[in-house]
């Protein structure tokens, strides 16, 4: 299910990238919606992977675990770089809240640096060198689920 939400997203951004794109054309813009729908299918490949993590539990999972951590490093790093490509140029764009914008580019570039600190200093056997990266994702999460709301009402204005 999660896949079939990922693609509804991206089409979204898509449709976003077409009508911004009507407005003046913008490469960065365009760049930025490139590395989300890039990152959208390194997900989807995540989580078809993550079945195995249920199915193998006793197999291999310590393995397993290190894949799927390490493709969701690369795309999620991926993919909010995009989303502060994006929000950065909304913010110029006068699209919706400019001042939430440029927080919430602010605020992906600073979980996307987190995400990089925590490749380097990630050990399988503390689990508090992993606790700054949730941290960081759950507030990810929560500027990227009031980002979505905030540009998909205005999509549905226009």
């Amino acid at each position: 299910m999660a896949s079939f939400g990922v693609c509804f997203v991206n089409y979204d951004t898509l449709v976003l990238n077409d009508i911004i794109q009507k407005q003046k054309e913008d490469n960065l813009f365009n760049l930025g919606i490139f590395l989300s729908v890039f990152s959208a299918i390194g997900f989807i490949i995540i989580w078809s992977t993550d079945l195995r993590n249920v199915w193998d539990a006793g197999k291999n999972s310590e393995s397993i675990f290190a894949f799927n951590m390490s493709f969701w490093f690369i795309y999620a790093s991926i993919n909010l770089v995009g989303g502060a490509i994006i929000a950065f140029q909304l913010s110029k764009k006068d699209y919706v809240s400019n001042i939430f914008m440029t927080v919430a580019a602010f605020v992906f570039s600073f979980v996307a640096l987190i995400q990089l600190y925590t490749l380097f200093t990630f050990d399988f056997n503390m689990a508090s060198t992993i606790m700054p990266l949730f941290a960081a994702s759950g507030l990810g999460q929560l500027t990227n689920l009031i980002f979505q709301v905030l540009v998909g009402n205005k999509m549905t204005k226009e």
